[in-house]
């Protein structure tokens, strides 16, 4: 395990990030927010699961059977 541990530090060395690295860059003023794509996508999961409030009470009953 300890060599999986020293392999898993070296990782992140591989990674060149050159000049963008310690620079921060600032939005245009003309810069408009835009909606967030995960966001949205999260959203229409959470409602993909909490908007079947109908089947949810069903499963408690066993009459199908």
């Amino acid at each position: 395990m300890a060599k999986e541990a020293e392999g898993l530090f070296s990782l992140p060395s591989q990674f060149k990030v050159g000049e963008a690295q310690g620079r921060i860059m600032t939005a245009r003023q003309d810069a408009k927010p835009v909606a967030s794509p995960a966001r949205a996508m999260a959203n229409r999961v959470v409602n993909a699961f909490s908007s079947n409030v109908a089947i949810a009470a069903n499963r408690d009953s066993w009459e199908e059977f």
